[in-house]
């Protein structure tokens, strides 16, 4: 072969060497943006929890907040029975896809607080072979723990 033709082009070992670094890139990329589960659901358990303690710090100041428990989320209303406004943290909560949660001991519609305190109230969010235990304690303490 000429020196002339061997300047001209690639190899069929460079050509390799590049599709095999392109097909690591792709594999990367496309793993790296599907969602873990296991993320997603310590992210839905921790923000509920933030949301039962900022509902248990109103209904101490008088403003009673009331969990409304749905298939698909939840939505918090007031004593009128109104939902809360869709900009705030109180705003009705749609679980992610894979996502679903079960209210343990306790009725669909439940006041957040009772008298001069919380109410006990234990959730647990699962996600495929995940589960996280979401607990609002009679103090307004929420606590997120791995439930299996």
């Amino acid at each position: 072969m000429s020196s002339r033709l061997a300047e001209h082009g690639f190899t069929l070992l460079e050509v390799l060497v590049v599709v095999a670094m392109v097909a690591v890139l792709v594999t990367s990329v496309s793993l790296a943006m599907a969602p873990n589960p296991a993320r997603v659901l310590d992210d839905e358990a921790w923000r509920f929890a933030r949301v039962l303690e900022a509902a248990a710090e109103a209904g101490e100041q008088g403003q009673i907040w009331t969990l409304e428990w749905r298939a698909d989320g939840y939505a918090l209303v007031d004593a009128a029975g109104r939902p809360a406004k869709a900009d705030t943290l109180f705003a009705p909560h749609r679980w992610p896809e894979g996502v679903a949660g079960v209210v343990v001991g306790a009725a669909q519609k439940t006041a957040l607080w009772r008298g001069d305190r919380a109410a006990e109230l234990h959730v647990t969010l699962a996600a495929g072979e995940f589960a996280r235990a979401v607990t609002l304690s009679p103090l307004g303490l929420a606590t997120v723990e791995d439930a299996r």
